[in-house]
C-alpha cells in the first residue's frame, strides 16, 4: 500500500499587532495488529471482543491553527485557537448480544469529525485600573457505531463455546448487512467572564463562568 501525509501552512501578520497561523495535515492510518487478528480477548466471559481482518486504512485530515493580537500601548490583547479533525471511513466498533454476552469488532464506518475553538480577551481601560476579560471554548464532535440487529451468534460457536471464526467470517456480509449505525452529535459551550480592578495596593476581581453540554443520540430498534 501507499502512504501519504500531505501537509499545507499559511502564515501572515495583520498590522503591527496581529497574526495569523493555520496548518493542515493529512495522514493516512493503517489498523493495528491487535484490530486485524481474530483471536479473542475473553478475560470477562460476558463482554468478548475480537479483530477484524477485512478493516481497510483510513485517511485522517486536521486543521490547526491561531489569531494573536496585543496592542503594546493600551495592552488589549485577543488570542484565538482552533482545531479541527475529520476521519474518513474511520474504524469504529460494532456490538451485539446474544444469550447475555456482550460480542464487539471493529470494523470501518462513516466519517467521524470534530472541532474546538479557545478565545481568550484581555481588554484595559484606559488608566482607570479596570480589566475585562473574557474566556470562550467551543466544542462539537460527531461520530458513529454499529449495532447488531437478529445476529444469530450461536450458530457460530463451538462446542466448548468459542467462536468459530472461519464460519463466522464467511458470513461476514451477511452480518455487516444485519448492524445499524447509531451517532452521537455533542456540543459544549464554557464561557468565563471577569472584571478585575488593581492598584498599587490593591486588587479586586469578580468573575463568574458558565457551562453548557449537549449530547444527542440516535436510538434504532436493535430487539
Amino acid at each position: 500500500r501507499n502512504n501519504w501525509s500531505p501537509s499545507a501552512m499559511v502564515f501572515f501578520n495583520i498590522g503591527e499587532n496581529g497574526s495569523f497561523r493555520t496548518f493542515y495535515f493529512g495522514n493516512s492510518v493503517q489498523p493495528s495488529t491487535s484490530k486485524l487478528i481474530t483471536v479473542a480477548d475473553n478475560s470477562n466471559p460476558l463482554s468478548v471482543s475480537f479483530g477484524n481482518p477485512n478493516l481497510a486504512p483510513y485517511f485522517n485530515h486536521s486543521i490547526r491553527g491561531d489569531y494573536r493580537y496585543n496592542n503594546k500601548k493600551t495592552y488589549a490583547s485577543v488570542n484565538a485557537r482552533w482545531y479541527a479533525s475529520y476521519n474518513d471511513n474511520p474504524i469504529v466498533n460494532a456490538t451485539w448480544y446474544t444469550n447475555g454476552i456482550s460480542y464487539t469488532m471493529p470494523l470501518n464506518g462513516p466519517a467521524n469529525m470534530s472541532a474546538n475553538l479557545n478565545m481568550h480577551v484581555n481588554l484595559p481601560i484606559k488608566s482607570s485600573g479596570f480589566t475585562l476579560m473574557n474566556m470562550t471554548r467551543l466544542s462539537w464532535s460527531s461520530s458513529a457505531n454499529y449495532v447488531g440487529k437478529d445476529i444469530q451468534t450461536s450458530k457460530y460457536l463451538k462446542e466448548d463455546g468459542s467462536l468459530d471464526y472461519n464460519l463466522f467470517f464467511a458470513d461476514y456480509d451477511d452480518i455487516c448487512s444485519k448492524l445499524v449505525e447509531n451517532y452521537t452529535n455533542s456540543f459544549g459551550v464554557t464561557e468565563r467572564l471577569a472584571a478585575k480592578y488593581r492598584s498599587d495596593d490593591l486588587e479586586v476581581e469578580l468573575s463568574g463562568r458558565s457551562r453548557i453540554n449537549s449530547s444527542n443520540y440516535t436510538i434504532d430498534d436493535v430487539k
